[in-house]
């Protein structure tokens, strides 16, 4: 039932749920390898509704095959993918009501398309960055644009901010979610009570947003 155990300089066990699928536990470095097993047991009836969720939404939303017809979010709107034979669009992408390219190999169109996210990453986040901190008073260093698949954003102690780019894939009141969510590690760098205040002061309405996203994710896992 469990793939894979990490241990570390922790205090408690976790289990969760991997990207790929795979039923991950965390526990301390010392943490007898019978105690890992009862809480495994323990909780085989949530780890094979997980399981069983995972699947269901894999089958929703299958990984991409970069062909005619796939379809991609931004913003939170799908626009399917289209070939031409036009030579113009031999390394680009471009997006007028779909996204047209080129025809070559799968691997191709994948790397040009994760070319345009980083694009449209970078001028869309800079943007929603710098007028969100504005209008909350934060001041923030600069930001970055990742590929991380696990994670929405971070906040380094020096106020940078860095993001995936499949984040630009998820509606815009979203993405300004996880925006200000980061803004607030600027003062919190934790997830306290004080923390989620910050949060509540600039998004009143953040639990439905969290909610979103966890309910939403595997659609914007990137590729």
């Amino acid at each position: 039932m469990v793939d894979r155990i990490v241990r570390s300089r922790r205090k408690t066990l976790s289990i969760h749920i991997s990207p790929n699928g795979e039923v991950v536990v965390r526990a301390p470095l010392l943490m007898p390898q019978k105690l890992i097993k009862q809480a495994v047991m323990q909780n085989s009836k949530w780890i094979s509704r997980q399981r069983d969720e995972y699947f269901r939404r894999q089958a929703e939303h299958p990984p991409p095959a970069f062909k005619p017809g796939d379809q991609y979010y931004f913003l939170g709107e799908k626009y399917p993918l289209e070939f031409t034979s036009n030579s113009a669009f031999s390394r680009i992408i471009e997006l007028a009501g779909c996204f047209k390219t080129m025809t070559a190999e799968p691997e191709i169109i994948r790397k040009r398309l994760i070319k345009w996210y980083r694009k449209e990453a970078e001028f869309y986040l800079n943007e929603r960055v710098q007028n969100l901190s504005e209008l909350h008073n934060w001041e923030v260093s600069g930001i970055k644009i990742n590929s991380a698949s696990r994670r929405w954003g971070s906040c380094t102690s020096r106020g940078t901010l860095n993001f995936p780019w499949r984040l630009v894939m998820c509606p815009p009141e979203i993405i300004d979610y996880v925006i200000m969510h980061e803004l607030a590690h600027l003062k919190e760098m934790n997830h306290s009570s004080r923390f989620w205040h910050e949060v509540e002061k600039m998004c009143p309405d953040f639990n439905r947003h969290r909610k979103y996203l966890r309910e939403n994710a595997h659609k914007f896992k990137g590729f």
